[in-house]
């Protein structure tokens, strides 16, 4: 968030990233029938009304905000995404590059529950030059 100005922060005890009292990103994984199932969200332009009808994530006492709103300003995906992909590779020391150049197609799928059969999936994309 930094790249945009923004101070956000872990908070103890709580997942995601927090500016102030709002949650700007979520992350979770869920384990079903040996598998594993990773996600992050990040609100760039959320249409935050929604949040309205559900306690996100069970915090009720927190709200949940986006970077349009902290910055004022409309911010399209596109900006977000190069900064974010920068940020995360320096995180995990991994080079960014795209799966089309590193020769990833879709995983294979099993044809009764469409999971993927990830032994087939590149693991990683090569080290950075």
């Amino acid at each position: 968030m930094a790249a945009w100005g923004v101070e956000a922060r872990r908070e103890p005890g709580l997942t995601g990233i927090w500016v102030g009292d709002a949650k700007l990103a979520a992350i979770g994984v869920k384990v079903s029938r040996w598998i594993t199932h990773h996600g992050f969200a990040l609100n760039v332009s959320t249409d935050l009304s929604a949040f309205d009808l559900i306690v996100p994530c069970g915090i009720r006492d927190r709200g949940v905000t986006s970077l349009e709103r902290l910055l004022r300003r409309p911010v399209p995906v596109d900006e977000v995404v190069p900064p974010l992909v920068d940020a995360f590779a320096a995180v995990f020391g991994r080079c960014p590059v795209a799966a089309e150049s590193w020769g990833a197609a879709p995983p294979p799928t099993t044809r009764a529950t469409g999971i993927p059969l990830l032994p087939n999936f590149p693991t990683a994309p090569p080290e950075c030059p």
